[in-house]
């Protein structure tokens, strides 16, 4: 009897995999309904298939410890006005790395365990990330705009021209 589910869900997913692509697709910027050959027609930059290889890589290192992360290199600037970033901060032609805090390192409550002020575990955990896209991101300081989030939503700090800041409220 369990032969016989075994070989009935085997041959189920054998023919499932001869079903054509039919659905939906979403390319950067649009949704694409039919078939899913629009993934062949968008065209990823080097750079930003270098950062999706660094995340994937920060996440497979650190698999037990890892916050999230978006690495983007951010062409006119935008990124820099999503986040709203503090008026003097440019972003464009930068990398723009968001740190999203999942599993509470930066609460109060771990960072008196851990003897660390925010900026102290931001300047730690980007010196981290750096080291995965060090290769093509010579220079920190000029090429990398940093920020890190709480589990709530709220900005805690950013990284701006070599130097860590306390958001301002």
């Amino acid at each position: 009897m369990r032969g016989k589910k075994l070989l009935a869900a085997f041959l189920l997913g054998m023919g499932l995999c001869f079903v054509p692509a039919i659905g939906q697709a979403f390319v950067p910027g649009k949704l694409v309904t039919g078939k899913v050959d629009a993934w062949r027609e968008y065209k990823v930059s080097l750079l930003d298939y270098l950062l999706l290889q660094a995340q994937v890589d920060y996440m497979m290192w650190n698999f037990d410890g890892y916050e999230f992360v978006r690495m983007d290199y951010d062409v006119d600037g935008s990124d820099g006005k999503f986040y709203k970033f503090p008026g003097n901060v440019s972003t464009a032609g930068k990398i723009v790395i968001l740190i999203d805090d999942i599993r509470d390192y930066y609460s109060p409550r771990y960072l008196s365990l851990a003897d660390l002020s925010i900026l102290e575990a931001f300047e730690k955990q980007l010196n981290i990330l750096y080291s995965y896209i060090k290769d093509f991101a010579t220079d920190m300081d000029n090429d990398v705009v940093a920020l890190v989030r709480s589990k709530e939503g709220i900005k805690l700090a950013y990284f701006y021209q070599g130097e860590y800041h306390l958001w301002e409220k």
